[in-house]
């Protein structure tokens, strides 16, 4: 199928560009084909424990129960929405969320990791526990992981 949907962008490439064409996104497109299209592009730039903050705070905190604001507060923090459209990717910082059932980020951070967990602390509930740990070490980036939600 993979190949057939290449030959066919290649075939079309050659001959003139159909009216429509112009008119439809690569995504569109690539749906069209059966193709899904990538993932937005995840930045490479540490964040500070306070933006970490103010971004969980808007995309999961204040969405509890059920996310559905989640996709409007992504794009006020420059997040782009990935292609299951419960994901969001910042193009610039090292900072991804997901909120489907519960809501997670992940992150790298330069903060002191008990600066983070304080920071994160007070912002689960009985009927919405929170979860913050530290995940791993990658290429000298500590990265972060925190939850809120059932899941």
């Amino acid at each position: 199928m993979l190949a057939l949907a290449i030959a066919a962008l290649t075939l079309a490439g050659c001959q003139q560009t159909p009216p429509d064409f112009e008119d439809r996104s690569i995504n569109t497109l690539r749906e069209s084909l059966g193709l899904r299209p990538p993932e937005p592009a995840l930045g490479t730039e540490p964040i500070p424990a306070d933006r970490a903050e103010q971004v969980f705070l808007d995309l999961c905190a204040r969405q509890l129960p059920t996310f559905s604001g989640t996709g409007a507060a992504a794009a006020t923090h420059g997040l782009a929405e990935g292609r299951s459209r419960v994901s969001y990717f910042h193009p610039d910082e090292n900072l991804s969320v997901i909120a489907v059932r519960g809501c997670s980020m992940v992150f790298t951070s330069n903060a002191d990791p008990q600066l983070l967990q304080r920071t994160f602390q007070d912002l689960g509930t009985p009927e919405s526990p929170l979860v913050f740990r530290p995940v791993t070490t990658t290429n000298g980036n500590q990265y972060y992981a925190v939850h809120i939600g059932p899941g």
